[in-house]
């Protein structure tokens, strides 16, 4: 009997170890993916860089991770949490299989998806471990109702500062939803006709200068790519096999080899001192 009390005890005290810690995971994801939305450039027409979803998202996690730190109904919640997490590991070994970078859990912050995917296993394997040994939290209406309360004031805090803050133009994109190259994820069309005057998009933060005259003198088809993605690979691959002409190849920090692009076709490089977030890769075609 006795031993049995031990076990729950550890069980229980492991319980609060790891709600405590999920839930600090969830409100620094939230914090950063709240960051993206109100001061970040967004590049891609994928579900995740829709403004929307990635507001929802946010206010979620932040919901989520409260709801963890005051330990509402905690044997629900810890199996809700498994079935989450268990989730996103899934998402994580998708984004890591298809050879992404960055998960995209935390906003800007590049993080590995196989080091997210191993942070999601050691999660749902701790909370299989712990267990609350609590049915009944004395004061739970109490907490559920001061839970409601401050959930509803940072709610309205995180829509006034969205609806506030001026959030930065994005470039003048198309989704380009033709039947060329339909099997690109994120290819992008840009039509000059429709924003007279004005010079293509990013151009300025393209080098050298003669990349950009070209870029800006006729039909053109821009890859945006980084030296350490997959995806990106088997995209240049694919492109300098047609042998298509007008393709300009631009790298997207941090730099690598520089002999991945083989001539004839043209490599510039994107250098910014701004935040403009890519999911690479983009394929962008400019028509003049």
């Amino acid at each position: 009997m006795s031993c049995d009390t031990d076990s729950m005890k550890r069980r229980d005290v492991a319980w609060h170890i790891v709600r405590v810690f999920v839930a600090l995971v969830l409100l620094i994801a939230a914090s950063l993916k709240f960051r993206q939305l109100v001061s970040v450039h967004a590049v891609g027409h994928s579900l995740f860089d829709n403004p929307s979803i990635i507001f929802a998202l946010v206010e979620f996690e932040f919901a989520f991770g409260i709801w963890l730190l005051f330990n509402l109904v905690p044997r629900q919640t810890r199996l809700f949490a498994i079935a989450l997490f268990t989730v996103f590991g899934l998402f994580s070994l998708s984004k890591a299989f298809l050879g992404e970078e960055s998960c995209g859990c935390f906003g800007t912050v590049r993080v590995d998806p196989r080091f997210t995917a191993i942070l999601d296993a050691f999660i749902v394997l701790g909370l299989i471990i712990s267990r609350s040994s609590h049915t009944r939290e004395e004061g739970a209406a109490g907490k559920l109702v001061f839970f409601f309360l401050i959930w509803t004031c940072l709610s309205l805090t995180l829509t006034t500062v969205r609806l506030l803050v001026p959030r930065p133009k994005t470039s003048p994109l198309m989704i380009d939803i033709s039947s060329k190259d339909h099997s690109y994820e994120r290819s992008i069309a840009y039509n000059s006709t429709q924003w007279k005057n004005e010079i293509v998009p990013l151009l300025q933060y393209i080098e050298p200068a003669d990349a950009r005259e070209y870029i800006n003198s006729g039909d053109r088809t821009v890859v945006f790519y980084r030296h350490n993605c997959k995806v990106c690979h088997k995209v240049i691959t694919e492109l300098c096999n047609e042998k298509r002409e007008n393709v300009v190849f631009v790298e997207i920090p941090p730099f690598g080899e520089t002999n991945l692009i083989p001539p004839p076709f043209k490599q510039a490089r994107f250098i910014s001192e701004k935040d403009i977030f890519f999911e690479t890769p983009v394929i962008i075609y400019i028509e003049k």
